[in-house]
């Protein structure tokens, strides 16, 4: 034991000189060493016979400063042995216990001689471990409490200084570099590191200055606005590329799964050519169908700005206060009047029937109030007006409705998921004799796109319904807001299933209100 803690020592000693690593010939001695069979076996037998004393813990071993010395020395001698073998995780450890273990012999730096001389054997051997681990940061930290203990200690000079140069810290490495030479101006080691840092630290102004100077020279600003603009536009271009070459491979394997699509439906494969010419034809009428609806637009505002009277200055892509008035829910009557939009202006036929209507009867029997009584409530005997509110249970249905929306496809289906920030209202109204169905709602819609066999879902999306009218809900208009998590093949024939989706959602809301109607 004695003979191997002896070239222990010398190990050790041999990596403190040389600081970061051994030299190549003392690195072989120690590789040779460790993967000896008498080196394997000391380690296993330093283990099973020291694995009593480790575990240590009862109260007399706490209290007694030799049974923790001698604790202390074995946890070096193991970390030793596991560094020889290269282990250094488990090297680390056995360091780390035996500097918490002399830690309370040495509280305040009040410790003897011979406890500090091996707390600071064990913490420099323990900062060597962190920064072979490449844990910089804490082998300078251990390295600085190497210091505290002895201010002089060359190995912890050096040691720090060779982490804070892995950490970017030349000026701090120097210094402590500098330091280390006022108590040994002899060491190779130490002035090989100097002379290194000093040359990172003039490299590192050199090209400070080269940027100032380019920054600040006659023919230059602090960006070169030429430069930067040729550099954009070149990796514009490659990005340009990039995407080109990726809308094309995505094309192709569309193409690649249409064909498989119509082999399998018995029809015959088409070329690639003729595919691109086919989508390139569906999205020009896509294309053409949003112009012809953007014009529409255009023409209705026009058109409302012609009732409204608005100025003739206004922008026909701007809306006017008086036409964000109609949208909210006012219109203009032939008279010129401006009422709610949900009033409705009567026929000439109309007005001659209320006209009988309204005329001075004879009542002569009871059942002609009875028959009043049974279309509305007791004190609407006039039948002049009587509305109720149906608020909740529309919202309830029409959410119901929405949820159970679905399409299908040979490949795909879509369902609704959610149906969320439903607001609104909605009443039945007794006018006249007559029932009338008001209501006004916007919701949004979170619907998924699933494989028809194996249910994995494709894409997801929401959806914006904004304006659920009872007046004009036959021409529901639905808000795509786009893909969640948009499909990552099969685009198009995920897109045509989320516009039948779409298509059905019309078709619920109708359902809907046949729905209102049927209950009130």
């Amino acid at each position: 034991m004695a003979e191997s803690s002896v070239r222990t020592e010398d190990i050790e000693g041999m990596q403190v000189e040389l600081g970061e690593d051994l030299s190549m010939n003392e690195e072989k001695k120690v590789e040779s060493e460790a993967s000896s069979d008498e080196n394997s076996a000391s380690v296993s037998s330093t283990e099973s016979d020291n694995s009593d004393t480790y575990d240590m813990d009862t109260s007399e071993a706490k209290k007694d400063p030799e049974l923790l010395l001698i604790k202390a020395t074995r946890l070096k001698e193991e970390g030793n042995t596991y560094f020889k073998a290269q282990d250094y995780e488990k090297a680390l450890r056995s360091y780390r216990r035996g500097t918490s273990t002399l830690k309370p012999l040495n509280k305040a730096n009040t410790g003897d001689p011979q406890v500090k001389s091996l707390l600071v054997s064990l913490q420099s051997n323990l900062s060597m471990m962190y920064f072979k681990l490449n844990k910089y940061k804490e082998s300078a930290v251990v390295a600085s409490s190497v210091l505290k203990i002895e201010n002089n200690n060359v190995k912890a000079f050096y040691r720090r200084a060779v982490a804070n140069r892995k950490l970017g810290e030349y000026k701090k490495a120097r210094d402590d570099l500098r330091e280390a030479l006022k108590y040994d101006s002899k060491n190779s080691a130490v002035r090989k590191e100097l002379a290194s840092i000093k040359h990172s630290i003039a490299k590192e102004n050199g090209k400070a200055r080269q940027s100032m100077q380019k920054a600040f020279s006659n023919g230059g600003l602090l960006y070169d606005d030429k430069e930067e603009e040729k550099r954009l536009k070149k990796e514009a271009e490659i990005e340009s590329k990039r995407k080109a070459e990726e809308l094309k491979a995505k094309r192709r394997k569309d193409w690649e799964d249409e064909c498989v699509r119509r082999m399998a439906r018995g029809e015959s494969a088409c070329s690639f050519d003729e595919y691109e010419q086919e989508s390139k034809k569906q999205e020009e009428e896509k294309e053409e169908e949003e112009r012809k609806r953007m014009e529409a637009e255009k023409e209705r505002r026009r058109k409302l700005r012609e009732l409204t009277k608005a100025d003739d200055s206004d922008s026909d892509e701007e809306l006017t206060d008086k036409e964000l008035q109609a949208l909210r829910g006012y219109k203009t009557l032939r008279d010129g009047s401006v009422t709610s939009y949900f009033t409705r202006e009567q026929t000439k036929e109309e007005k001659m029937l209320a006209a009988q209507r309204n005329a001075p009867k004879k009542l002569d029997s009871g059942s002609q109030q009875s028959d009043i009584v049974s279309s509305g409530s007791k004190w609407n005997t006039a039948q002049t007006w009587e509305e109720r509110d149906c608020g909740i249970w529309c919202r309830d249905r029409l959410t119901q409705r929405l949820k159970q929306t679905k399409v299908e496809s040979a490949a795909l289906c879509g369902f609704i998921t959610e149906a969320t920030d439903m607001t609104g209202d909605a009443s039945v109204a007794l006018v006249s004799g007559k029932k009338r169905y008001i209501f006004d709602f916007h919701c949004n819609v979170d619907y998924e796109i699933r494989d028809s066999g194996s249910e994995e879902v494709v894409a997801s999306g929401s959806m914006k319904l904004p304006d659920i009218c009872s007046t004009h809900h036959e021409e529901l208009e639905v808000i795509i807001d786009g893909w969640k998590n948009g499909p990552k093949d099969n685009i198009n024939a995920a897109a045509e299933c989320r516009d039948s989706l779409v298509s059905e959602i019309r078709e619920s809301v109708t359902l809907w209100v046949k729905d209102f109607n049927e209950a009130y």
